[in-house]
Formats: structure tokens, sequence, C-alpha cells
């Protein structure tokens, strides 16, 4: 996936293992975010990086997805249906490097989280505060800038939470089905979106990764390109 071009080929490696999606990223990021409950103020997508090794603190930091808009930087990090746990520190690093991000490109920062399954999703109030209380293992692995600290650590705690975003995996793929169907035009793509959401739904859930799908979906085959294995009903 190019920077700022091309086609959203897929959500995670978990979700890689065949294109979730061919939708064209300067038209389906936007509203997908949104219907993700993320404020991005423009649609104007300017870059889009798939797992970036950013310099940080004298080290990297590598969020899953990197996005940026006009007025906006979205940061993603998921982590596998099945276990899945992002450490505090990584949470607080990844606000440190937001906070400096927005201070030298003027862009608003946000930060979406995939936890695991929505049972499991912590609230973004508890991710905040024990992000704040990893401070000193913070700096203790990045050399962090103090102003992208002191930023975060005097904002009013409302403002921190409402930058950050928590989705879990099941809440993730019905929005994200949502997006697609208010966003993409009726179609070949948009057929084979929708249908390739609700296939992954229901085979994870088959594996006790995943609750079964509550959402409705118009296309209950398998994609195109996959075995059309049998699938529990739901």
């Amino acid at each position: 996936m190019r920077p700022g071009r091309g086609r959203l080929r897929g959500l995670h490696d978990e979700v890689g293992h065949y294109q979730l999606f061919r939708l064209r990223s300067e038209e389906f990021l936007a509203p997908w975010f949104r219907q993700l409950g993320v404020g991005i103020e423009s649609s104007t997508l300017e870059t889009v990086l798939c797992w970036p090794q950013l310099r940080f603190g004298g080290k990297t930091i590598q969020p899953d997805l990197a996005v940026g808009f006009e007025r906006d930087i979205v940061l993603v990090e998921f982590k596998r249906p099945a276990g899945g746990i992002t450490p505090p520190v990584e949470i607080m690093g990844q606000l440190c490097f937001a906070a400096d991000a927005e201070r030298q490109l003027r862009k608003r920062w946000h930060v979406v989280l995939v936890p695991g399954r929505d049972r499991s999703a912590r609230t973004p109030a508890e991710y905040v505060r024990d992000a704040l209380a990893a401070v000193d293992a913070t700096r203790a692995k990045w050399a962090v800038l103090e102003n992208a600290l002191r930023v975060l650590q005097t904002a009013q705690p409302s403002d921190l939470v409402g930058r950050v975003r928590v989705v879990g995996w099941e809440s993730l793929l019905r929005l994200s089905s949502e997006a697609v169907r208010a966003s993409v035009p009726e179609s070949w793509t948009r057929q084979q979106a929708l249908a390739k959401l609700k296939y992954f739904h229901i085979k994870r859930a088959a594996l006790g990764l995943l609750d079964p799908p509550d959402w409705e979906s118009p296309y209950e085959s398998a994609p195109a390109g996959l075995p059309d294995v049998p699938v529990p009903a739901v």
C-alpha cells in the first residue's frame, strides 16, 4: 500500500491471510475511521503506512497502521483475537510519539486500539490511566521528549480519553461492514468486501476466537477465491 494512494488490502496479519478489502484508501479510510468513532476533521488523505518503523526516542516505534489526513494523524494497534495484550508502556510510547507528531506536523492525533475480542476490551479511560502510570518504564525504553510527556501529563483526562478509541474484534468487523455499506456503491468489490468480513467472522467464531456475529450480511457464501467450506449457522 503506497502512501496516499492505492487500495486497502488488509486490516492486519490476522485478517490478511486473504485480501479483506480491495477498496480505494482515499475513498474508504475516512468513513471507516468515522464509523469507528474517530473524530477526524478532514477526509483528505495524505499518507498511509503499514507497519512503519518510525524513529522515536533514539529507537523506533512501529504502529500497525499510521494514516495521515490533512488535519489528523491516526495510529492503529491491532492484537490477535486470542490473548492480545498491549502493555501500558507501549501505549504510553505511542501517545508520546503522537503528541510530538502533533506538535511538529500541526495535526490532531488519534490512537485506535484493537486489543482482542469485545468481551476482553477495557475502556479508553482504563488504558489512558495505566499508560500515564507507566511513565518511568516509558522513559527507560525510549528517550522520550519531555515536552511531549508534559503535554500528556498536563492534559485534561477527558481530552486524552477522547483521542483514544478501543474497538474489540467483533465490533471492528461489524463497524467495518457498516462503513462498506454506507460508503461503497453497489458493485462486485462491495459484495466481496462484505462477504469476506462476514466469512472471516464466522470462521473465527467456529474456532472459538470470537463470539458469533450478531449483524446481518446479504452475502453468506465464501468469497471468490476462498474455499466454500462448511461454517456454523448463526
